[in-house]
């Protein structure tokens, strides 16, 4: 077992090592970086309140976000949960990553919410952003604006040929900044 593990250590390494030094991937990054500048005004942290459509008629949160640039600003990482207003408790929970795909020429979506998970193309607007889950014969598109200091989404259930049905809606205002990600000191754990 201790051979298995060093030998995977090493062939981790190696790899992660010859990235450090390869002009390509360093160009990779680069293109990457630059990519996720149109998302910087999203980092922080963001509260305000959002609806959510139910069977039961419309259900009010307090939604709070969190967005913050990882791996040299080459991925953005946005933490989303929401609150039910009168309990407190956190009734909604989701995480995604927004990328720059290089070999795709376009920005992706990764997102992990209610047991599920999935990669979602992602479109730049003059105010913000809009993207979409294609569900069978329906498509589930968000629209994401930033405007006058406000995170404004809204989401839209679409089957087929009729009109778009809102089911979501969030305004938030940024409260702060955010203390993520934090440097990971070399001898953490010594």
């Amino acid at each position: 077992m201790k051979k298995l593990v060093i030998a995977l250590a090493t062939a981790l390494a190696v790899p992660a090592a010859a990235t450090a030094q390869d002009p390509q991937s360093a160009a990779l990054l680069a293109e990457q970086t630059e990519r996720m500048k149109a998302f910087e005004w999203q980092e922080g942290l963001w509260r305000g309140d959002a609806t959510f459509q139910t069977p039961n008629g419309p259900f009010e949160m307090v939604q709070v976000e969190r967005v913050g640039p990882f791996l040299g600003g080459s991925v953005k990482i946005v933490e989303g949960r929401g609150y039910d207003k009168d309990t407190g408790e956190a009734v909604f929970n989701a995480l995604g990553i927004i990328k720059w795909h290089n070999e795709l020429g376009e920005y992706r979506f990764h997102t992990f919410a209610q047991g599920r998970s999935g990669v979602y193309p992602v479109e730049l607007t003059e105010t913000g952003y809009n993207w979409w889950i294609e569900a069978g014969p329906m498509t589930m598109r968000y629209e994401t604006t930033f405007t006058d200091g406000v995170w404004h989404e809204v989401g839209y259930r679409i089957m087929g040929d009729a009109e778009p049905v809102q089911f979501f809606e969030m305004k938030l205002r940024r409260v702060g900044d955010n203390d993520w990600p934090g440097p990971v000191p070399m001898n953490v754990g010594q």
